[in-house]
C-alpha cells in the first residue's frame, strides 16, 4: 500500500499537467473553428450592435461578401472610405440577398433594402447600386435587417474598432 501511494504522489503532478495540456489544446481548437471573421469591430445603429469585418483596401472592397452563403443577424461588412465618394456596388458572385446601408458623417443617408443576387447575369449587365450622394462608410447586413430594426435615413451610426 505504501508503494502505491508513493507512486501516485510522484505521478500525480505529471497526470495533472497532461490533463491541463489536453484541456488547453481542446479549447484552442474550439476557438479556432468557431472564431468569426466579423471581429474587426462593431457598428451601433438603430439600437443594435453589428459585429463587422472591415474592408478598407481595394482588394477587400472588391471582394466584399462575394462567395459567402450567409451572414448572421448580428454580422456585417463595413466598407471604409478615406474621403467622401459615391461608390457603386453590384452583386457579382453574391450568393445571398443583403441590405446596403449608406453612411456619411455618422448618419444614415440612404438604404438599399433586399438587394438580390443576380446569378447568371453577365458582369456588364449587373445592376449597380449607389446612394445618390457622397458617403464615407457602407454597411452590408443580412437582407431585411433595416426594416426589422426600424432603420431610418438620418439615424446615428457609431463605429468601434477592435
Amino acid at each position: 500500500m505504501g508503494y502505491a501511494r508513493r507512486l501516485m504522489r510522484s505521478k500525480l503532478p505529471v497526470l495533472i499537467a497532461g490533463m491541463m495540456l489536453l484541456a488547453a489544446s481542446c479549447n484552442r481548437s474550439t476557438t479556432q473553428t468557431t472564431m468569426s471573421t466579423y471581429n474587426d469591430g462593431y457598428v451601433e445603429l438603430a439600437g443594435q450592435l453589428v459585429n463587422v469585418e472591415v474592408a478598407d483596401d481595394s482588394q477587400e472592397m472588391q471582394r466584399g461578401l462575394s462567395g459567402r452563403e450567409s451572414i448572421s443577424e448580428d454580422e456585417g461588412m463595413l466598407f471604409v472610405y478615406s474621403s467622401g465618394t459615391v461608390p457603386g456596388f453590384w452583386m457579382k458572385d453574391m450568393l445571398m440577398p443583403i441590405d446596403i446601408i449608406w453612411i456619411r458623417n455618422g448618419r444614415v443617408v440612404a438604404i438599399s433594402e433586399q438587394v438580390q443576387p443576380e446569378p447568371g447575369i453577365p458582369d456588364d449587365q449587373l445592376k449597380i447600386y449607389n446612394p445618390g450622394t457622397q458617403v464615407d462608410h457602407v454597411l452590408e447586413v443580412q437582407a431585411g435587417w433595416s426594416g426589422k430594426n426600424g432603420l431610418k435615413i438620418g439615424d446615428e451610426v457609431k463605429f468601434f474598432r477592435s
